[in-house]
């Protein structure tokens, strides 16, 4: 006779967490597709990781460089074959569409080579740009295996895309690549222009390539981003204030300096020295003297338009801003220093020291450090004001 045993306490304990688990893991996969503001900033952060990522090695970025200047430059050269094989286009029309998206293609190639490398928006435009012109490509073709043929470079960008734009591009992308093929097949059908084995052959071999392939390259690319990220988080921040420590305030600055060195204006750094927080400490305990700390940082974050905040010292913030004109600096930082934390009982001031440089010659450990000597200047002044080191 054969018994069956009932489930014990622990085990629909634990059945009921997994079920859990999974609404919450749905709920937020739900969310995140539903989320407007991420998809209309799609790509952002993972553009601006990848970029970082890659100024820790140039080689990196000279690679990508080479890359899409041979791809642009192949796509050119590839489209004049076309131009003399049986399936190539045929008719002035054709010809013409064609040699224009051509030539496109090799000014492409010219300002990948020439230009600096591009910010976010011009990487979603050179994807959008890329999926338009095969398409273009394609459809100037005779022969629906040929336009079929030439869909599966859609891959090309399926890969620019995982590196570089992240998941909701790629979703855009794989979508977009399934319509071209589905429309492809579909005219071909209408058209009886070849038979229905070969093209639904090709048609496979397309969405194989095209979509599941970037698809499944996304999958570790975002596990590992989102790892890396979170990681990277925990050793790069302060945990008391969320800001920076010095560990990361030296990674963003490597950063900072790369994507500005063409923009113009200056860049400064402002270092701002609480004054008399061991007081406070000592008067009413660390934990009035953490939330000092705490909403300072706070506010320097929200308030203060920087291109990075951090904690470097037990009172001690610093600041990197980008100034379109240099004669902007002390009114910024007076805001920094009337972001410190107090009330009536709390009577925090803060000395601040600031210096600043033209973006295209800036170096940040220089600036640092004088605008450290500044902060002391201020401290030895007697606190509560702010200095700012000669210009650069």
């Amino acid at each position: 006779m054969r018994v069956q045993s009932r489930p014990t306490p622990d085990s629909r304990i634990d059945a009921g967490g997994r079920a859990a688990a999974r609404r919450r893991g749905l709920g937020a996969a739900w969310s995140a597709l539903a989320d407007g503001a991420e998809w209309r900033q799609a790509g952002r952060s993972e553009f601006r990781f990848a970029v970082r990522a890659m100024t820790e090695w140039p080689v990196c970025l000279v690679a990508v460089r080479f890359v899409s200047v041979g791809a642009c430059a192949g796509l050119g050269v590839a489209g004049v074959v076309l131009l003399w094989l049986p399936t190539g286009p045929h008719g002035v029309v054709g010809r013409s569409v064609l040699v224009v998206l051509l030539t496109v293609s090799v000014i492409v190639a010219a300002l990948w080579g020439i230009c600096p490398f591009p910010g976010w928006r011009g990487a979603v435009a050179y994807a959008v740009w890329g999926d338009l012109t095969i398409l273009g490509v394609a459809l100037t073709l005779s022969d629906p295996r040929a336009q079929l043929v030439t869909v599966i470079l859609l891959s090309a960008v399926g890969t620019f895309v995982a590196g570089f734009l992240g998941w909701r591009a790629m979703l855009l992308h794989c979508g977009y690549c399934a319509a071209v093929i589905l429309g492809i097949d579909a005219w071909a059908l209408c058209a009886r222009s070849a038979s229905g084995w070969s093209v639904y052959l090709v048609s496979g071999v397309a969405v194989v390539v095209d979509v599941l392939m970037p698809a499944m390259l996304q999958f570790p690319v975002e596990v590992a981003r989102r790892s890396i990220v979170a990681v990277t988080r925990l050793s790069n921040r302060d945990p008391l204030t969320g800001l920076l420590n010095r560990r990361g305030l030296r990674s963003a600055a490597t950063y900072i300096v790369a994507r500005h060195r063409e923009s113009g204006g200056e860049l400064a750094v402002i270092v701002v020295d609480l004054d008399r927080l061991k007081q406070v400490n000592d008067e009413y305990g660390h934990i009035r003297g953490d939330l000092v700390l705490r909403e300072t940082g706070r506010a320097l974050a929200e308030r203060m338009d920087a291109l990075a905040a951090a904690r470097t010292g037990g009172d001690e913030f610093v600041l990197i801003v980008h100034l379109p004109d240099p004669a902007d600096l002390p009114a910024v930082a007076d805001r920094c220093a009337g972001c410190v934390f107090g009330d009536d009982q709390l009577q925090v001031t803060a000395s601040v020291g600031a210096a600043h440089a033209p973006a295209v010659t800036a170096d940040l450990d220089v600036l640092q450090r004088l605008a450290d000597d500044s902060m002391y200047a201020a401290k030895r002044a007697g606190g509560g004001r702010r200095v700012i080191a000669a210009g650069r």
